[in-house]
């Protein structure tokens, strides 16, 4: 009888790896996404005071 090659890795590895992205999500992207919408929302700002002046 032939041994059954499990193609799916282990569990804890793709719980690890999820956790990983999730805290990379939540370290990089989430201020990275604040940061842009900071932006997005000066530059009209900004534009409206130089014009009117």
């Amino acid at each position: 009888m032939s041994p059954i090659i499990v193609l799916a890795p282990p569990v804890p590895l793709v719980l690890m790896l999820a956790l990983c992205a999730l805290a990379f999500i939540q370290l990089v992207g989430l201020p990275l996404l604040a940061a842009l919408a900071r932006t997005a929302i000066s530059v009209p700002i900004v534009a409206m005071l130089v014009s009117t002046q």
